[in-house]
C-alpha cells in the first residue's frame, strides 16, 4: 500500500493522488530521531532507511522527492513545505515539551 500512496508504482489513481496532495496550501511535518513509537523514526519527515537499513536517506535524496512522485518536491519548491526534525525528542514530547512547541510549532502558527 505504501508504494501506491507514494506513487512509486504507477496505478490508476497516480495523477489523482498527486493532484490531491498538491491541493494542500501549506504543510508541516514533525519528527525526531528520539521517537520510539514511529518506526523508522524519521519516516514521518520523509526520510527513509536504505535497503540494508544502516543509513538514512535524506528527504531531498529520496526517490519520492527526486522523481516528485506525489508532489513533495513541488510543494517544497513553491515554499509550502516545512520539515522539523530536532534530534532526541520522544513521541509525546510534541505534546508536553514547551520549548519544543515554542521553537518548532509556534513560529509556524504565527507566520501562517
Amino acid at each position: 500500500m505504501g508504494w501506491q500512496v507514494n506513487n512509486l508504482v504507477p496505478h490508476p489513481k497516480t495523477a489523482e493522488y498527486k493532484s490531491n496532495f498538491l491541493r494542500i496550501k501549506r504543510a508541516a511535518f514533525f519528527g525526531s530521531s528520539g521517537d520510539t513509537c514511529i518506526n523508522p523514526q524519521l519516516s514521518r519527515v520523509f526520510e527513509f532507511l536504505s535497503k540494508d537499513q544502516k543509513t538514512w536517506i535524506p528527504m531531498k535524496e529520496s526517490q519520492v522527492y527526486a522523481e516528485d512522485t506525489f508532489g513533495l518536491a513541488s510543494m517544497d519548491k513553491r515554499g509550502d513545505l516545512v520539515i522539523k526534525a530536532p534530534p532526541g525528542y520522544g513521541h509525546m514530547a510534541w505534546l508536553g515539551d514547551q520549548t519544543l512547541w515554542d521553537t518548532c510549532v509556534v513560529p509556524l502558527l504565527a507566520a501562517w
